[in-house]
């Protein structure tokens, strides 16, 4: 995977992460639960939680089941942050990532989920 998100900043306690999720794992389709009609501590929170529903499934590709990375958390609590965040050369980079694993596995035989 490409490195560029290991040092972004981690979720802190009270963040949008730790209020609504307990700063445990989160599946993607809690997410999805959490939209559809919560109500929310801070009006900026709905705002947040589409953030990461759109990256997570439209720009990641994400499935419903996977869980949602924890800087993905860190980097929706700073604005300024996720605004800065060279996110298609982020995503360029996974895409390579994922296509250079495939064509891999492919290779050596191995069954494509």
């Amino acid at each position: 995977m490409p490195q560029s998100v290991n040092s972004l900043p981690k979720t802190v306690s009270g963040s949008l992460y730790h209020r609504y999720f307990g700063g445990s794992p989160t599946p993607f389709k809690d997410i999805l639960g959490r939209l559809s009609g919560e109500e929310f501590d801070e009006p900026e929170d709905v705002i947040k939680l589409g953030y990461v529903y759109f990256l997570s499934h439209i720009l990641l590709g994400q499935e419903y089941r996977w869980f949602v990375p924890d800087w993905l958390w860190g980097l929706v609590e700073d604005i300024t942050g996720f605004e800065a965040f060279p996110w298609g050369n982020y995503i360029y980079s996974v895409t390579l990532y994922w296509l250079g694993k495939a064509l891999h596995d492919r290779r050596n035989g191995r069954k494509q989920n």
